[in-house]
């Protein structure tokens, strides 16, 4: 690898064959001194109106000493290139319910955007949402939120040490009317159970790190958990999308092919897809001259990498990410010699946005560094990655 030296926001840095730009513009969007300061993590998908949705989790505003669960905001332009700070509107919620515009000020910030319903077993203000990757079809904006609750101690004084936190549950998030200007959006919160009434959650699988429509389906990834829930591999079930609230609905990708399980699967009942996944991934379908493949981006969190997989074919009944199954490989990008201001330390909420990338050359990537609490990008050129490298230029 070859490193400049006194690297600047849109320096130039090279791994392998791969030229990887970090994305000063994308970041200086996000710096902001105002109102909205950072969150943790990003996802995206594009709106009517030349307009596009960004969810987020944890969320700090300035002058404000309330921890927002999540929040989310609204790019309003073209989608092609970074955004001014003021085409990027964030969202939270006041104590009421009511909309808060945090671009400016966000002193009236009191709740996070969406929140679990009434009826969890957790009760009120002791449970809260993370977002799963969105998507706008038919349509609705629909997101899956994993619900997060504290194993230990107390709230929220818990939140203090991952270790205390566990997935709760999951609840579908639906906008029905997201042509519309946010603070008219109607919102509904449904949670996600099988039909005993019981959540994925408990039988240690974890959905909506991805949706991704394909041929009048709606894929949804995921992960399957340990007993200590910690992410282990990478899932994916289906549904029509105008059921994806209905867990009874899904069809499951097993060993033998997709499954319906009448009393919901366990993680053993079904076939990994990649190994080592996060819960916090991106899944695309990419082409580029002429072909085709799903592309897996991921944050590994103590090696601080951008990890990215390329299927060996465009069919998501047979894809796997695996390097020893899949052909392809796995390509690591370090973010420490891409971004020496996030090097040491941990880094997580890798994804790649597809609908803001520079297609059919590049590929955004945003991922959040704990080192200085940011939302960071860099820009991948796909001419380094299988299958759509020259001969003999392809990373190994």
């Amino acid at each position: 690898m070859r490193v400049l030296s006194h690297l600047s926001a849109m320096a130039l840095l090279c791994w392998g064959a791969i030229a990887c730009q970090r994305s000063g513009s994308w970041n200086d969007a996000f710096e902001r001194s105002d109102g909205w300061t950072y969150s943790d993590g990003a996802m995206t998908t594009a709106l009517p109106g030349e307009r596009t949705i960004w969810l987020f989790g944890d969320t700090w505003v300035k002058g404000n000493t309330k921890l927002l669960f999540n929040s989310m905001a609204v790019q309003e332009g073209r989608s092609d290139r970074a955004p001014q700070q003021h085409e990027l509107q964030f969202y939270g919620r006041d104590e009421g319910g009511g909309l808060v515009d945090l671009s400016k000020s966000g002193q009236s910030a009191a709740r996070p955007w969406v929140v679990p319903r009434g009826d969890t077993p957790y009760g009120p203000g002791r449970s809260w949402l993370w977002p799963g990757g969105p998507l706008f079809t038919r349509d609705k904006l629909v997101s899956i939120y994993s619900e997060i609750a504290c194993k230990y101690g107390k709230f929220p004084e818990c939140r203090s040490y991952i270790g205390n936190m566990a997935f709760a549950g999951h609840s579908v998030v639906e906008v029905t009317n997201p042509a519309q200007g946010p603070e008219n959006w109607r919102v509904s919160v449904t949670p996600l159970v099988d039909r005993r009434g019981q959540s994925p959650a408990q039988r240690r699988l974890h959905w909506g790190s991805v949706l991704l429509e394909e041929q009048g389906w709606l894929y949804i990834f995921g992960a399957s958990l340990t007993e200590t829930h910690a992410p282990k591999d990478a899932i994916v079930a289906r549904v029509v999308p105008e059921r994806v609230a209905e867990y009874r609905a899904w069809q499951f990708l097993a060993p033998e092919g997709w499954r319906m399980f009448p009393a919901g699967p366990r993680p053993e009942e079904l076939r990994a897809v990649a190994s080592g996944a996060a819960t916090e991934y991106s899944v695309d379908r990419v082409t580029r001259d002429g072909r085709s493949r799903f592309v897996m981006v991921q944050a590994d969190v103590f090696a601080r990498e951008i990890v990215i997989r390329i299927s060996a074919d465009d069919d998501l009944s047979s894809v796997e990410w695996d390097a020893a199954k899949a052909g392809p490989g796995i390509y690591r990008l370090p973010l420490g010699d891409l971004d020496p201001r996030s090097a040491g330390g941990l880094t997580w909420a890798g994804r790649a946005h597809i609908e803001l990338s520079s297609m059919p050359d590049k590929l955004l990537v945003s991922y959040f560094s704990e080192r200085i609490h940011r939302l960071r990008f860099i820009e991948v050129p796909l001419s380094g990655l299988r299958p759509w490298c020259a001969t003999g230029a392809c990373v190994h």
